[in-house]
């Protein structure tokens, strides 16, 4: 599935997450990990890194639905992306949360390739 199927995802929308929602967001999870709180840090992570992602790689593999969230997100999702997601959801304690905040980079690359993609013809 790609842009040309279905009704594109507004480049609008990826440019607020970016600006507004997943930057600022980010500063909350850190800030819980260096005060040393897991579950305020792991609730952070899942409400402000990894669903801001999931919504972006939804841009790209389900453009019809990518405002859906985790529904269908089994059956919408490359099976190699489901993984990566499943087991950067999965946070032993803060150091692992830690070394899970690669999702940042992920959604950066993420945002580079809808805004690329998106503004071709």
């Amino acid at each position: 599935m790609g842009w040309r199927c279905g009704r594109a995802a507004p480049k609008h929308t990826a440019r607020q997450m970016r600006g507004q929602t997943f930057s600022l967001g980010q500063l909350f999870v850190q800030k819980e990990l260096h005060r040393g709180h897991l579950a305020e840090a792991i609730a952070n992570y899942h409400k402000l890194t990894i669903k801001p992602l999931v919504e972006l790689l939804g841009m790209l593999h389900r453009p019809d639905r990518y405002d859906y969230g985790f529904k269908y997100f089994d059956r919408d999702f490359p099976s190699e992306v489901n993984s990566k997601i499943t087991e950067m959801m999965c946070i032993r304690d803060l150091e692992d949360l830690q070394a899970k905040q690669q999702a940042t980079d992920w959604f950066d690359r993420t945002f580079t390739k809808i805004i690329r993609v998106s503004s071709s013809p």
